[in-house]
């Protein structure tokens, strides 16, 4: 199974975005902002639903309110 090319390239992103997951896992945590990524996967959903009625590419709307979340929930958690 894992001679193939896209096999190989599938392990070594899963093992990357594993590392990564791990360690901002951590400092959401520490941060306790646990609630932060489900908010702004909400928000990404509610742009791609805005960007296929809207007849644009779904990622562009999707990035841009996703974006402005962040500043916005970023501003009101700062302490």
């Amino acid at each position: 199974m894992f001679s193939e090319p896209f096999m190989q390239r599938a392990l070594v992103s899963g093992i990357v975005a594993a590392t990564g997951c791990a360690y901002l896992g951590i400092f959401v945590i520490w941060r306790r902002i646990v609630f932060f990524s489900v908010a702004l996967s909400e928000v990404a959903a509610l742009g791609v639903a805005a960007g296929l009625l809207l007849g644009v590419v779904p990622a562009v709307p999707a990035l841009l309110l996703t974006g402005a979340v962040t500043l916005i929930l970023w501003k009101t958690l700062e302490r």
